[in-house]
């Protein structure tokens, strides 16, 4: 077992995930100080509010995603020096039609923004999905950009521009704040624009005038299978982490969602220090077989074992971390413990989804299995949010998060046997 912990932490895995860590840690550190900023001077119903609108920003985003980013990735990923000429024309089309997707999200939100404000926040105000649609405009374009530097393995890059977007955020609401102008509209204009912004800091790395190649409908023919489940992959397991701050809002107000928003905000370096796991995984996963491959996933769990030692940290200085939101927050403390606990069988299940999705090219397995999770997640929400309020979210993540687990785990040692 202690082979197996030094050769994790010094293979070549290790060092490619650091660089990309050490971005997304930055990422986290500068997401926690402007949500520590930001949750202290709006309080927590306004504070809710902008959780609702980064909830529905990346529900858009999922909609609008549509696996073109992962479709790049997985025919890019280590080809750009072999078949320069191929991944150039890849890129020039699946930019190109980035970009339609973007705006045209964008245009079917202005359109529909008064039917979704109605049933999203009861009010004919229409600024809040306004705004979350110029946040997931932003996002779009800026996750392509990031999926496209990783394919090169330019993981520092990759990682350098991750953090752009919450660097951007704490920078303005500082800024907001020596002016003394913060205010709900200005933060969420702020929380929203600075992904567009890291989006054009990203065209000094890697841009390629973008246009529809000859033949660009065979290629993506060939592709749509994989796009297609990777899209609805994204969609319903946005749908099942984002859901709950928007029924908190409907079912128990804004003030509920700001408690419950602080602490999963403050949560955020889970899912970014296995995002940036699993984008390593996932090149090697793409190129292992045989023995390597098996050997490379037990590396990889062992890797995970590691971010739960870190999770058992959160939980220990949690108290300390939302005493600096003030006493308007003092229930956050609870919900972000749990919360922590329930990441635990989501950090183990990395290893095994990106195994599944970029070695057996079995993205359907993990698409359905967030759909089989949707209608659970929504279930235990609307009947328990009234009685046990910002805990019901929680228990519902560690229900999907145990059943990712269970369900990856099963079919990768199945596949692994045959």
């Amino acid at each position: 077992m202690i082979n197996k912990f030094k050769e994790a932490i010094f293979s070549k895995t290790t060092k490619a995930v650091s660089l990309i860590f050490t971005g997304n840690a930055s990422s986290s550190f500068f997401g926690i100080i402007f949500t520590i900023f930001a949750a202290r001077l709006l309080g927590p119903e306004n504070w809710g509010l902008v959780a609702a609108v980064g909830s529905l920003m990346t529900i858009f985003v999922a909609f609008g995603d549509l696996g073109i980013g992962a479709n790049f990735f997985q025919f890019a990923s280590g080809k750009w020096e072999s078949d320069k000429m191929g991944v150039s024309r890849l890129y020039k089309t699946s930019f190109f039609l980035k970009i339609v997707t973007a705006f045209t999200i964008l245009a079917l939100i202005y359109v529909l923004s008064p039917f979704l404000s109605q049933i999203i926040f009861a009010s004919n105000n229409t600024f809040l999905v306004l705004v979350s649609a110029l946040g997931a405009f932003g996002v779009l374009l800026l996750e392509f950009q990031i999926f496209a530097i990783e394919s090169k393995r330019y993981w520092g890059k990759a990682a350098f521009l991750s953090s752009l977007t919450n660097f951007f955020r704490l920078t303005f609401i500082l800024i907001l704040a020596s002016f003394g102008t913060v205010n709900l509209a200005n933060v969420l204009i702020v929380f929203a624009g600075s992904s567009l912004l890291a989006f054009l800091f990203s065209l000094i790395w890697l841009f390629d005038a973008p246009k529809l190649e000859n033949g660009w409908v065979k290629l993506f023919r060939t592709s749509a299978g994989f796009s297609g489940w990777m899209s609805t992959n994204k969609i319903v397991s946005t749908l099942n982490s984002r859901i709950d701050i928007l029924l908190l809002v409907s079912l128990a107000g804004a003030y509920e969602a700001g408690i419950y928003g602080a602490a999963s905000r403050l949560s955020i370096g889970v899912p970014i220090i296995m995002g940036s796991l699993a984008t390593v995984f996932a090149t090697n996963y793409a190129s292992l077989a045989g023995e390597s491959l098996v050997a490379y996933f037990k590396k990889s769990v062992v890797l995970s074992g590691l971010v739960i030692c870190g999770l058992v940290l959160g939980i220990i200085i949690t108290p300390v971390v939302i005493a600096l939101l003030g006493d308007g927050y003092r229930q956050s403390g609870p919900v972000l413990q749990w919360l922590f606990v329930a990441f635990l069988p989501f950090v183990l299940a990395t290893p095994a989804v990106n195994l599944l999705i970029y070695h057996f090219k079995k993205p359907a397995i993990v698409a359905i299995l967030s759909i089989i999770q949707l209608p659970v997640t929504l279930i235990i929400n609307y009947l328990y949010i009234s009685s046990l309020g910002v805990f019901a979210p929680v228990i519902a993540i560690a229900v999907a998060n145990t059943l990712t687990l269970l369900v990856s785990y099963f079919f990768v040692f199945k596949l692994l046997n045959k």
